[in-house]
């Protein structure tokens, strides 16, 4: 499958609708995550029959915007009703999924959202909120200096950063191990968790590079032996969790 998305907004991409068309014709599932907080053509996105669509969220009215710093509420909703009425329109089989991240301050917003997927025949998603990106996360970790505005994330989470919540436990790989990230001129970052770090770039050049170098490279990453002792990578897992 290819994920056309990565530490951006896809939507953004004008070509994005002429991706999905060419992977459909490869017989090859895609997926988009999109936050949804712009303006912008959903009717050429939904036609080119995505088969799925994340839609990530933080909270609702005006807890949005406390962790998706910047984001109109008011526009997220508005698209996500364009969302449902173009998926009826155009791909009915296309799977929708609205993320809703929990942080200690928007627990109470879960039953609007229950309220909102259930009109627009969407699926529901709890998850824990997480911090990145891994090369920040790591240094916290290893109690070194990071940003204000990372320490400022830390503060929202709903757990101890120090002390993981139990289930993190059971994880003993790293869910990415079988991923390859290609940026948009072609580089490859082995790490779809990292957002500057050049030590996670393993190849200069997609098409340039033998597929097999490029593995090696990513089984032979100094970053990740460093991330799998800290246990870093345990944190990439977000799961489903039942508020009741």
């Amino acid at each position: 499958d290819v994920q056309l998305y990565s530490w951006g907004e896809p939507l953004l991409n004008p070509q994005l609708p002429e991706m999905i068309s060419y992977a459909n014709q490869l017989g090859i599932a895609n997926s988009i995550s999109s936050n949804l907080s712009l303006k912008c053509d959903l009717e050429k996105v939904i036609k080119a029959k995505p088969s799925w669509f994340r839609v990530s969220v933080s909270g609702w009215g005006d807890n949005y915007s406390i962790a998706h710093r910047g984001g109109r509420w008011d526009l997220v909703l508005q698209n996500l009703r364009s969302l449902s009425a173009l998926r009826a329109q155009y791909s009915p089989n296309m799977s929708v999924e609205v993320n809703l991240h929990i942080y200690k301050y928007n627990k109470d917003d879960v039953h609007k959202f229950i309220t909102l997927c259930n009109e627009l025949s969407f699926k529901l998603r709890l998850s824990r909120a997480m911090i990145y990106p891994l090369e920040s996360l790591m240094d916290f970790l290893e109690n070194k200096k990071v940003t204000a505005r990372f320490l400022e994330g830390v503060q929202l989470l709903d757990f101890d950063l120090r002390n993981p919540p139990d289930f993190l436990a059971k994880y003993f790989s790293c869910y990415g191990e079988y991923q390859l990230v290609i940026d948009s001129n072609l580089r490859v970052n082995g790490c779809c968790e990292v957002y500057d770090d050049d030590r996670s770039i393993i190849a200069d050049n997609y098409l340039e590079t033998p597929l097999e170098e490029i593995i090696k490279a990513k089984m032979n990453m100094k970053l990740c032996k460093r991330c799998h002792e800290i246990g870093a990578f345990k944190y990439q897992y977000s799961e489903p969790i039942d508020l009741n």
